[in-house]
């Protein structure tokens, strides 16, 4: 497989460019947005986008141990 960015020969199991990194991937079908009523009752989803404004701005502090 050729890359698209540095025309470098790689191997076509290859997801990267062997030469420059770049991405050798593969043109992939367009999947359509999800919609929120496809998988949320209609009466949640509207509950959802009508307190949308409160939910963005909530913020909550976590600890984090590495």
């Amino acid at each position: 497989m050729r890359c698209p960015a540095c025309h470098d020969e790689s191997p076509d199991e290859a997801r990267f460019c062997m030469h420059c990194g770049g991405s050798l991937a593969r043109e992939v079908p367009e999947v359509p947005p999800r919609t929120l009523g496809v998988y949320t009752p209609e009466h949640l989803a509207r509950r959802i986008l009508t307190l949308r404004g409160a939910l963005e701005g909530e913020r909550k502090q976590v600890s984090v141990l590495f």
